[in-house]
């Protein structure tokens, strides 16, 4: 629990400090190479961390196997990423993109290598030593780019912080791992690997594609000032997006693949973790959401005033991509990559259509296609999984519905109070006490509400749960 406070007080400082030190279009420059050769992060995992980490056996040739295969995807992904440097310039009408994405394209080379060293770290159960890594790459990439950004150089202060951050990691994992490879040997049977990291690569492919559409788009035709504008609050988005969601697939997803021949037990832990995600991360986006203009002025400062509108509109999204979590973990846990490709192949259209389609009424509308989309995508995904995976449906969207309802109206109200009262600092806290007498009131009439929290409290430090009582 401590780093994941520091993990998300590392990415709130980096976005509070370098929108500060750097324009909107500095944001958007680079976010319009990553949208693009993002994709080919997607393919250098090609899905065989989750591969290795599912599987119920590995030996150390498998691994080493695995290893190379990693590597060779990367360094192959870096040269395809250098050489489509100039279509992507040419795409968006940016001369400026062709050295960016050349230079980026060595993170794929850093990651590659470090694929399954951090495999292997999971398989071992081994989350603080990953949690380590994911605390101190970022806070020292965050210390790279921020010297960079004060030395002037603009947007080269962000690709500085992209391949420092991969590196910074890769040295933690590898010194953490205490793994040497073997060269890699023919004779060892890595089809199943490859068959499950087919099926999961093509459907994290559809799914970037999904999350990204929104970046492309608006790159392409609105420019990279609006893009970055856009870039700011979808980062905001993000921080519990990233640094509690896909940490809580690391640790879900193994215990989860060991249960998977026990129904109860499974069904059981898939919907308590699932609770125990959904408590903060709903509640912080309602609450962010609800108080959004003071907030993002004291994160990013002035002149961001216009981020605050589409934060609103894509908390909406975070909140429905945080309930289609448990319905990823029941897939991987149960090897169903197959059927999620399918669903995958289903269900992103409809959000890339509503993005598209959003567009033409400017950055709200596609704000607006891409929250609709996921709102929609979330409970089929549950009729889909229900079906396929024999996952708990029903019982998994109560526990969606419930959080957001709760917190949806815990939110309303604090933002009524605020706007009721004139904006003012009093006002703040008033709307603050406000979404906590609704969270408390919705605590006291519904017992389902009480052991959702209970099971979220279970996680403090038991020092903390002593002081409660």
């Amino acid at each position: 629990m401590g780093g994941q406070a520091v993990r998300i007080l590392v990415q709130l400082l980096s976005v509070v400090i370098l929108s500060r030190l750097l324009a909107p279009s500095d944001f958007g420059l680079v976010a319009m190479v990553l949208a693009i050769v993002g994709v080919a992060e997607v393919f250098r995992d090609f899905g065989l961390t989750q591969a290795a980490v599912q599987a119920p056996s590995l030996s150390h040739q498998q691994k080493s196997n695995l290893f190379w295969i990693n590597t060779g995807i990367g360094v192959l992904l870096a040269l395809l990423a250098f050489g489509a440097s100039w279509p992507i310039a040419m795409f968006y009408g940016e001369e400026r993109l062709t050295l960016l994405t050349q230079v980026i394209s060595v993170v794929f080379v850093i990651n590659g290598v470090g694929t399954q060293l951090r495999a292997q770290l999971s398989r071992d159960l081994k989350f603080g030593v990953i949690s380590a890594a994911d605390t101190l790459a970022p806070a020292l990439s965050l210390l790279a780019a921020i010297g960079a950004a004060s030395m002037g150089v603009g947007y080269w202060a962000l690709a500085v912080q992209q391949i420092s951050g991969a590196f910074f990691a890769f040295v933690v994992v590898a010194v953490a791992a205490r793994w040497t490879p073997s060269r890699y040997r023919r004779g060892h049977d890595m089809r199943g690997f490859l068959r499950f990291g087919g099926f999961l690569v093509l459907a994290q492919l559809v799914t970037y594609a999904s999350k990204n559409i929104d970046s492309v788009v608006i790159g392409a035709r609105l420019g990279a000032t609006e893009l970055g504008l856009y870039n700011r609050a979808f980062q905001i988005l993000l921080v519990p997006l990233n640094q509690i969601n896909a940490p809580a697939t690391r640790v879900a997803l193994p215990v989860l693949s060991r249960l998977q021949e026990e129904k109860n037990r499974f069904d059981r832990y898939l919907l308590t973790a699932q609770s125990i995600l959904l408590q903060p991360v709903v509640a912080g986006f309602a609450l962010v959401a609800a108080l959004a203009e003071p907030l993002i002025s004291l994160i990013l400062g002035e002149g961001w005033g216009a981020t605050v509108p589409i934060f609103q509109i894509l908390a909406l999204a975070g909140v429905a991509q945080t309930a289609s979590s448990a319905s990823y973990w029941v897939f991987l846990a149960r090897g169903r990559t197959k059927s999620q490709l399918y669903w995958a192949l289903c269900s992103r259209p409809i959000i890339i259509g509503a993005v598209i389609v959003g567009s033409f009424f400017g950055l709200h509308g596609v704000a607006w296609g891409y929250a609709l989309g996921n709102l929609v995508v979330w409970p089929l995904g549950l009729l889909w999984v229900a079906k396929l995976a024999e996952a708990p449906a029903l019982r998994m969207f109560g526990n969606g519905v419930r959080a957001m309802l709760i917190y949806g109206l815990a939110g309303l109200s604090a933002h009524l109070v605020y706007v009721g009262l004139g904006g003012v600092m009093l006002s703040f806290v008033a709307a603050v006490l406000a979404f906590l007498a609704i969270v408390a009131l919705a605590a006291v009439v519904l017992p389902r509400y009480r052991a959702d929290l209970g099971a979220l409290v279970s996680l403090l430090p038991a020092r903390f749960r002593r002081g409660r009582s």
